[in-house]
């Protein structure tokens, strides 16, 4: 999914709104709607990076808190057909084939209401499919136009869980994920506290811990369901977090930041006092700032291990 490779990320899950025929990229789908029937709900699933294949396990319990929120509708899930891999060029067949999965069914069961869900690398596929233009950097004549308007209405909401955000994407070269604004008001990214792929945090560990954290799936869950029940809420929110997990790179680099500045403004009052005459004490003087060039240096060191951390978690774990 490099940069180079985003018209093809992007194309196969928007080329019917080019006038292509429908039928060429709903052929796969097909036999679900005949041979199956029409469901009330269908989740349609986009699993993390090594994850195996299926919905994945955050998106599975997902499925399974959803499930009974919605008794008496029939229900069943489409798992996106993808490697999943760290190697972000494959995930371009993600967005072929949950693009195609998603026109295919807005076809051939218009009533069924579809929930678009994924974990990280399966979240930024889900919020590639909903993109409402080509990203900056892609000239526009080489991709074709997103889903049509009409597209929409059959998705009752769109559930994200560790969806990478803009310093995320950056550091795998990536553009911005957008979420277009006909599936905003619809869309819930829930996001840990510290996550470092959705939040500004740099706690590594808090990124796998979805499955495990029942109240990030419950809002989850809650939400889509109040979009299929038609209770949807007043205003929807477009990000959730959860309680502070703490314990990451990113509290030891505050501290550490915070007793430098303390150090340095020891330093310099000792320093000045050595300049003007003042300092009973020179032995102390030069104590202060050698603490304070060490304060400086552990700090670079925390700060190098956080910046090669983050590089292997986004390239690893989303």
């Amino acid at each position: 999914m490099i940069t180079r490779h985003i018209a093809r990320f992007l194309g196969p899950a928007v080329v019917a709104a080019s006038g292509l025929s429908a039928s060429a990229l709903t052929s796969a789908a097909v036999p679900f709607a005949a041979a199956q029937g029409c469901p009330d709900v269908q989740v349609v699933a986009a699993r993390g990076t090594g994850e195996d294949p299926g919905p994945g396990p955050t998106v599975q319990a997902f499925i399974d808190n959803l499930r009974p929120r919605l008794a008496g509708k029939s229900f069943d899930v489409y798992s996106v057909n993808y490697p999943a891999s760290d190697q972000w060029d494959t995930g371009v067949e993600g967005v072929k084939d949950a693009g195609a999965h998603v026109l295919s069914m807005a076809h051939q069961c218009p009533a069924t209401k579809m929930v678009l869900s994924g974990y990280s690398q399966g979240a930024a596929i889900m919020g590639f499919v909903t993109s409402p233009a080509v990203p900056d950097g892609v000239d526009p004549a080489t991709v074709p136009k997103p889903l049509s308007p009409e597209i929409a209405d059959h998705v009752s909401s769109v559930v994200l869980f560790g969806t990478p955000n803009e310093r995320a994407m950056g550091f795998l070269g990536e553009p911005n994920l957008t979420i277009g604004p006909l599936y905003q008001a619809k869309t819930i990214k829930v996001c840990v506290q510290d996550d470092p792929v959705c939040s500004d945090g740099l706690n590594f560990a808090a990124h796998n811990t979805y499955i495990d954290d029942v109240s990030m799936i419950d809002k989850g869950a809650a939400f889509a369901a109040s979009r299929i029940n038609g209770t949807p809420n007043p205003q929807a929110p477009v990000s959730v977090a959860g309680a502070t997990t703490g314990g990451g790179f990113g509290d030891v680099l505050v501290q550490q930041i915070g007793k430098l500045s303390d150090l340095q403004e020891t330093a310099a009052t000792a320093s000045q006092s050595l300049a003007d005459g003042t300092a009973s004490d020179v032995g102390s003087v030069v104590t202060a700032v050698e603490k304070a060039q060490l304060a400086m240096q552990l700090a670079g060191q925390i700060r190098t291990r956080a910046s090669e951390a983050i590089n292997d978690v986004f390239h690893t774990q989303i």
